[in-house]
Parts: C-alpha cells; sequence; structure tokens
C-alpha cells in the first residue's frame, strides 16, 4: 500500500474536535508565512525593510528605550546602595552613588534623545512613528516611576549644609 504524502503540509486537511486541538490549530496550524518588504537599492540588492510590519528600526528603537529604562531603574537602585551602605552624612559619594547618579541622569538625557528620534521618524517612511511615541511615553512613565521611589536617594546631597542658599545682601553692612 502506498501512502502519498503532500510537499507541503499545509495540504493536509484536519477537522479537530477539541478545544484545545482547535486553539492549536489556530494558532500553530493556520498560521500566515511572515510577509517581508523589501527595498531595491540603486545597487540592484534587495533589503529587507520590515516583516509582518515591524520595521528593524523600531526594534532597535525599542531596545535603546528598553536600556534606558533599565539604566533610570538600576541608577536608582545604586544611588539607593550608595546612600545606604556608603559614607554618612554630607562626606564625599560612594562609589555606588556616583555610578547610580550617572546611570539615572544618562536615563533622563535620554529622554531629550527620544524626542528628537520621535521628530525624525516623522519624516521616514520605515519608522512606525506611533511606535516610537508608545515607546517614548513608557520611558516617561518609568522615568518618574522611578524617580518616586528612589527620589530621597538620588537627591541625597542637595540639602547637605543647610541646602541650597543665597547669601546676596544689599544691606550696607
Amino acid at each position: 500500500m502506498v501512502v502519498f504524502m503532500p510537499n507541503d503540509p499545509k495540504e493536509i486537511d484536519f477537522s479537530p474536535k477539541s478545544s484545545a486541538m482547535k486553539e492549536w490549530k489556530r494558532k500553530y496550524y493556520d498560521k500566515e508565512e511572515p510577509t517581508a518588504a523589501t527595498v531595491t537599492k540603486s545597487s540592484g540588492e534587495e533589503v529587507v525593510v520590515s516583516v509582518n510590519d515591524v520595521f528593524a528600526k523600531n526594534i532597535t528603537h525599542k531596545k535603546f528605550v528598553l536600556t534606558l529604562i533599565a539604566l533610570a531603574f538600576g541608577g536608582g537602585y545604586f544611588a539607593r546602595l550608595g546612600v545606604k551602605f556608603g559614607p554618612r552624612e554630607c562626606s564625599p559619594d560612594g562609589l555606588f552613588e556616583i555610578l547610580g547618579g550617572l546611570m539615572f541622569w544618562a536615563s533622563v538625557i535620554g529622554l531629550g534623545v527620544n524626542l528628537v528620534i520621535l521628530l525624525a521618524s516623522l519624516a521616514k517612511d520605515d519608522f512606525k512613528t506611533k511606535t516610537v511615541l508608545l515607546w517614548m511615553v513608557l520611558h516617561l512613565i518609568s522615568l518618574i516611576l522611578s524617580f518616586a521611589i528612589f527620589a530621597e536617594f538620588l537627591l541625597d546631597d542637595l540639602f547637605c549644609n543647610g541646602g541650597p542658599n543665597f547669601y546676596v545682601t544689599a544691606s550696607p553692612i
């Protein structure tokens, strides 16, 4: 007896009975092949710009923003470690407090970089502005949350020796 097996397994049609198998068929078996959008350069080579409408530049931007979010929370935590276990009072900061502050404030500067990327994405066809805006808002929310959690440690030395003072006197004495 010879059994005919098609080259493409999608040619086999089956109808599952259980709900679990129906879900599996819908999720894995009926899944469409990814569609790739390509652009031909002037040199004649084709470059893949997006796969299933996900652009490579957006993936890079997502990784950048996730790094900034990690810097915000990691920096806040390092500042916490530096304040809790480092030198007391208004003495010079320890290594963890310095690194934590640098990491957090670098993430704050990254918010401005995100704004520039958002404005640049408006003029690009291969860069989804909606996705950039979403990740920028998530970065802003994570900065606010991180600052709310670690503000005491990030601003620890701000009020050393009575805080910021302005001894500008106009008295004739």
